[in-house]
């Protein structure tokens, strides 16, 4: 028997939403590392994408590097329960491709225009 799901799909600001969401369902995407502010993501890689494409290696890095599984799209259904979020992997992963704890916490654009006029 499969579940269905009542999802309400919107768009706008994807960030907006992410920070306000329970579970992230994503794929290869920029707007993923939004979910790092410590949110559950589950990785899918459409039952179509062959594993021969950089997307679905780019998700399988995604995988790697945050010890996440990924799930093809007709295995969805059969989650039981949301993965946990590994602050530790997570905050690697911030180090690595996002922001060095060192540095400033802002928007990129404001710190660039706050160090235009020095």
């Amino acid at each position: 028997m499969a579940i269905t799901y009542n999802i309400n799909i919107k768009t706008g600001d994807t960030g907006e939403f992410i920070l306000k969401s329970d579970l992230i369902v994503a794929h290869c995407s920029t707007a993923i590392q939004l979910a790092f502010f410590y949110k559950p993501v589950i990785l899918v890689i459409p039952n179509e994408l062959s594993e021969n494409t950089s997307w679905f290696a780019t998700i399988e890095r995604f995988c790697k590097l945050l010890e996440l599984k990924s799930y093809r799209s007709k295995e969805i259904s059969n989650l039981k329960i949301f993965p946990k979020v590994n602050k530790e992997k997570y905050n690697q992963y911030i180090e690595k491709f996002i922001k060095i704890n060192t540095s400033k916490n802002g928007f990129t654009w404001e710190i660039i225009f706050e160090n235009l006029f020095l």
